[in-house]
């Protein structure tokens, strides 16, 4: 056997020898997202075997670095273990590994403090509106950290941000800046010269000492940004000897799909940190897979609240737990079909069901509520069987009305609001899951469950008649665990 590289195959993955004590496992030659997958999923994974050998590793963009200790197992026997642990599975489709946080950081993009912000857009062919947009919504994944201490290289963007670097270098751009070029990010931990165009201003350090964690982002996890104007950007510097630049958020995801058991985490996570009652956690929600905490880094340091966060993660695994205990089971009349949900019929015949097999599912089935989001009290609730995987609307519907169960994508809601939808529109209730004349005006909450009572038109017109609460008739009993 060759000692200074080892191929699985005659393409990627290939493992090589790097100085005396090193193995470096590479992907991709190109940056590419399944390559870095590969690479964050492969790297916990060896990490995970915890085998005394491994003495530490990191990641490139899209290969794992591991450095040895072969005094205390064989070259080749280290080698063969890696051989292994890549024939396992297919590394270029794993998940994301666990764990991971979304940073909201906030930025000035453009003016004097980001000049090549406007050339920039220019060649993206968007609006500063537009390119603000993109940067506030979209999540950006943390390929890898490196070249200065806690620096990330975020990406990939679309490909429109496929911009090259400068043809000149620029002298001098200041820490924290934000950076852009070849479909990638970085925030800059110190002032430096670069052939990449400076966007935006944050007051996010990478890297800062007198925090009990100097470097807050790990490879997978995400950023995204919280537009604001330079006055905002100066009030953050002046209360900033932690570094963290106005971040107050922390989002702590367990799944990159939508899943059952990644939502399972996260609502039994979150109601962990809420039971241990921190006057630091300001407020808590979910999404489907994720929880998110806003917090308050004037009564803790955001460094020690993180490494809270850490232990109670470390605890056990998520995703294996209990829901949440005082949930409750919603008993909803519904009309399927008919004039009222025009597009029922279309549904079932996607998924191969007769309207009294479709009818006796709704009725019969348990569904849970997996988040509240987009308008208030509005759940998502699922997953429904495979069959129920039916795509959008092509076109959107332009008004859909309040209280109507729609359906996607194994998925169910009940629209808060009258609203257009690329959803199918297959059951109207009378249920309104914000009602400001009831004393709760949110009655469902996530982990709860629905399921449905099948009626006419005129029994939901009768409904409707007396419906002052928005109940629409509603049953509501304890789930018993």
């Amino acid at each position: 056997m060759q000692k200074n590289e080892r191929y699985m195959t005659d393409n990627f993955p290939k493992m090589s020898f790097v100085g005396l004590d090193g193995i470096l496992v590479q992907f991709s030659q190109e940056i590419c997202e399944n390559g870095n997958s590969a690479a964050l999923a492969f790297r916990q994974e060896i990490e995970k075997k915890n085998h005394p050998y491994i003495i530490e590793s990191s990641n490139s963009l899209t290969a794992a670095y591991f450095r040895i200790d072969i005094k205390i197992a064989a070259a080749d026997s280290i080698l063969n273990f890696f051989d292994d642990v890549l024939k396992e599975k297919n590394w270029y489709t794993s998940q994301l590994p666990s764990n991971r946080k979304l940073f909201t950081i906030p930025c000035v993009f453009g003016t004097d403090l980001a000049p090549q912000f406007e050339k920039v857009i220019k060649l993206a062919k968007l609006s500063r509106a537009q390119a603000i947009s993109e940067f506030t919504r979209t999540k950006t994944r943390v390929m890898t950290i490196g070249f200065s201490p806690g620096q990330p290289y975020a990406g990939l963007l679309s490909e429109k941000w496929d911009v090259p670097r400068l043809a000149e270098v620029s002298k001098n751009v200041p820490k924290s800046a934000l950076v852009c070029a070849i479909r990638q990010l970085i925030i800059f931990s110190n002032n430096t010269p670069t052939g990449w165009h400076h966007i935006g201003q944050t007051a996010f350090e990478c890297f800062n000492s007198n925090r009990q964690q100097p470097i807050l982002l790990k490879p997978g996890d995400e950023i995204t940004f919280l537009a604001i104007n330079p006055s905002e950007l100066a009030r953050i510097k002046s209360n900033n000897s932690d570094g963290l630049g106005g971040l107050d958020g922390i989002l702590v995801q367990f799944s990159q799909e939508i899943c059952e058991n990644g939502n399972s985490a996260a609502l039994a996570f979150r109601q962990e940190i809420e039971k241990k009652n921190h006057p630091y956690i300001i407020e808590s929600s979910n999404s489907l897979t994720a929880a998110y905490f806003r917090i308050d880094i004037k009564i803790a340091a955001a460094d020690s609240i993180l490494n809270f966060f850490d232990d109670v993660l470390k605890e056990k695994n998520w995703y294996t737990s209990q829901l949440p205990s005082n949930r409750k089971l919603f008993t909803i009349p519904c009309v399927f079909g008919t004039d009222l949900a025009p597009q029922f019929e279309k549904v079932i015949k996607l998924a191969k069901l007769s309207r009294a097999q479709a009818i006796s599912e709704f009725t019969r089935t348990k569904t849970r509520v997996m988040t509240i989001g987009f308008s208030p009290g509005q759940p998502y609730a699922g997953l429904l069987s495979e069959k129920w995987d039916v795509p959008r609307l092509a076109e959107v519907s332009k008004n859909v009305p309040k209280s109507a169960l729609v359906c996607a994508i194994r998925q169910l809601i009940i629209f808060s609001n009258n609203t257009p939808t690329g959803w199918h529109h297959i059951g109207q209730t009378a249920f309104e899951c914000f009602n400001s004349n009831r004393q709760q005006p949110i009655l469902l909450n996530p982990g709860d469950e629905i399921t449905f009572l099948e009626i006419n038109p005129s029994e939901l017109a009768q409904i409707k008649s007396n419906n002052s609460d928005g109940l629409g008739g509603v049953k509501i009993s304890e789930i018993r665990t």
